[in-house]
Formats: structure tokens, C-alpha cells, sequence
């Protein structure tokens, strides 16, 4: 996964007013998570939902870097197996 997409998967995940089952669904209907990002505007109220923007994702990560955090993205080969087990959507 690229670059790109980890920070959209983050926003998207980060979305005010959405749980980790909207977001896989959006991940599966939009087949990426910068497409459902940018398909927001138009799921959502007016006002009723916020994305975090880019550079609060940036600073987050980079305090997990600081912080020597790392994140284990869903289907990455580090991924734990037993959680894949889970049906989130």
C-alpha cells in the first residue's frame, strides 16, 4: 500500500461520525480508501461530519515515530491472523 492510501486510510478511519464498520464498507464500495474520502462530501450531511486533515495525520505518525510505535496495516503480511478471522463489515 502506498504512501497515499495509508494517510486516506487514516483520515477516513479518523472521520468524525464514522465507526470501523462504515469504513470497511467504504473501503469495499469504493475499492480505496482515498476514493471514499473524496466521496464524503456527498455521503454525508452538511455538518455533520469532519476529516482530519493531512497534516494532523503527518504530526500523528510522526509521534509514532518518535515514539517507536508502529502501525500494522489490515491485509499487510505482519497483520495478526487471528484478527483476520473477525468479520468487521
Amino acid at each position: 500500500m502506498d504512501e497515499n492510501e495509508k494517510f486516506a486510510q487514516i483520515r477516513l478511519i479518523r472521520t468524525r461520525h464514522l465507526g470501523s464498520m462504515t469504513f470497511s464498507l467504504l473501503i469495499q464500495r469504493y475499492g480505496s480508501a482515498m476514493r471514499a474520502l473524496a466521496a464524503i462530501p456527498e455521503l454525508a450531511a452538511p455538518g455533520r461530519t469532519s476529516v482530519i486533515s493531512l497534516a494532523d495525520v503527518k504530526a500523528e505518525l510522526a509521534a509514532f515515530v518518535a515514539d517507536d510505535a508502529n502501525l500494522i496495516w489490515h491485509y499487510s503480511e505482519v497483520y495478526p491472523a487471528r484478527l483476520t478471522q473477525f468479520n468487521d463489515t
